[in-house]
């Protein structure tokens, strides 16, 4: 599979697609060998700078959102050493502007997954720091906040099945990786452990929208 989606990605006409196509490719390569109870973190690591070199220069036109969405959710999951507080602030600055760009192109689309991608956004924040995502939610649980963010992406658009669940198959892959990781860093095990669960509850939650 790996090699069809590289065959593929030397026939992308933009850089952006050719490295969201590898990204990507490397992101289920990692979820095979997890589920195999194999080493996926170096897949993981392959999937954040394939994802990266997709994202063109954060502040002109070619900045694309979803792949820097893609990245700093991975980054979230992998990297969850915080001790790096400006590293961590602007990679949360640049996930909002990857949200801001993704709601951007959605008044112009009005397509399904540049809708879906605002939400996406704040689970790679979440990921990356989950105070201030709990700090946003006030006096709501994490958990109803981000499944609120995702209903009101959506809420104004047709969608098929296929498009819906698709999304909520990506929450259920991260958890898996949130699960794992927390077994290769028990210093962080809570941490990931939790964040596991409610990514698993969204995606539960969605399923009954």
């Amino acid at each position: 599979h790996l090699l069809n989606t590289t065959n593929a990605a030397e026939q992308c006409k933009t850089n952006v697609e050719r490295f969201a196509l590898l990204g990507g490719a490397h992101k289920r390569k990692a979820i095979i060998l997890l589920r195999q109870n194999k080493v996926w973190q170096k897949e993981v690591d392959a999937s954040i700078r394939f994802y990266k070199k997709g994202e063109g220069v954060s502040f002109d036109l070619s900045f694309n959102p979803y792949t820097t969405i893609n990245r700093l959710q991975l980054e979230g999951i992998l990297h969850t050493n915080q001790e790096n507080q400006a590293n961590l602030e602007s990679q949360i600055i640049l996930a909002e502007k990857a949200q801001a760009a993704a709601r951007q192109n959605f008044t112009r689309s009005l397509d399904f997954f540049d809708g879906v991608m605002a939400a996406d956004a704040m689970i790679a924040i979440y990921l990356l720091n989950e105070r201030y995502v709990a700090e946003q939610a006030a006096d709501k649980s994490v958990k109803d906040f981000l499944v609120e963010y995702y209903y009101d992406s959506v809420k104004d658009i047709h969608y098929s099945n296929k498009e819906f669940n698709s999304v909520t198959k990506q929450l259920s892959y991260l958890a898996m990786f949130l699960k794992n990781q927390a077994k290769a860093e028990p210093e962080h095990a809570v941490r990931l452990k939790k964040k596991a669960e409610v990514l698993s509850a969204i995606a539960s939650a969605l399923q009954q929208l």
